[in-house]
């Protein structure tokens, strides 16, 4: 347990705590904004880069006969897989993301195989480190 005697030393120590929960919540919300931009992203049939291709023609057919849309490579089928990515505080500044069972990761897998979706573009790097920059910057940390 820590004591702390001075009034000033208190204060400080408070305020030091109060900055390193904001910026765990606020990492935590940058995790969920890159989850978020991978869901999305991904639904639109835009992968790590671009344009991802399109199904085969076996998957296509099969797909088109269970009722599903074949336009656009989605990557949802039952919806599923994209539904289980969730996000997690890793250390003292980092978010992991990953699949929520081993069945969806194994799709994901085959899925980023044959285009890659799971990750941020260039454009999703630069504005989540600009916005850890930020983070930083405002906890003064």
């Amino acid at each position: 347990m820590i004591t702390v005697k001075s009034g000033a030393t208190k204060k400080s120590f408070e305020d030091l705590i109060n900055r390193i929960s904001n910026l765990y919540s606020l990492m935590l919300k940058t995790g969920q904004l890159i989850n978020s931009s991978i869901k999305q992203r991904s639904q639109k049939g835009i992968g790590l880069n671009g344009k991802m291709p399109g199904y085969t023609p076996a998957y296509k057919k099969w797909k088109k006969k269970k009722g599903r849309q074949v336009s656009v490579r989605d990557l949802t089928f039952s919806g599923k897989m994209l539904a289980s990515l969730s996000e997690a505080l890793i250390g003292k500044n980092g978010v992991r993301l990953f699949f929520g069972s081993a069945s969806e990761q194994k799709k994901a897998q085959g899925n980023t195989e044959r285009s890659p979706f799971f990750g941020m573009t260039k454009a999703e790097d630069t504005i989540y480190n600009n916005f850890k920059k930020e983070i930083f910057n405002s906890l003064h940390l």
